[in-house]
């Protein structure tokens, strides 16, 4: 479990590795944008309780939160604070 910040990579690097963290089923539920230093992962659609936190488990991991506000809710990972602590399983 190598810790590695996302800093260190291009910005490309950056969108391309924190999408290969979801698993596929969940990428196909989300879009991702970068946002400046910032990347906003927004739903498709509702999403449900456990897509809902199998999102958010994946987020957190990425050193990112939730930003609740109503139908314009998102994620926001930082690029400056993002860390992977884990590779994620795409069977999870």
């Amino acid at each position: 479990m190598t810790e590695r910040r996302k800093q260190d990579t291009n910005p490309d690097d950056f969108l391309v590795d924190v999408v290969g963290q979801f698993p596929e089923d969940l990428q196909d539920l989300l879009t991702f944008e970068e946002k400046g230093s910032d990347l906003i992962v927004k739903p498709r659609q509702y999403l449900g309780n456990r897509d809902f936190a199998r999102s958010a488990t994946v987020i957190r991991d990425l050193g990112g939160d939730y930003v609740s506000a109503g139908k314009d809710s998102y994620f926001i990972i930082p690029r400056q604070g993002a860390y992977r602590q884990k590779p994620i399983s795409k069977s999870e």
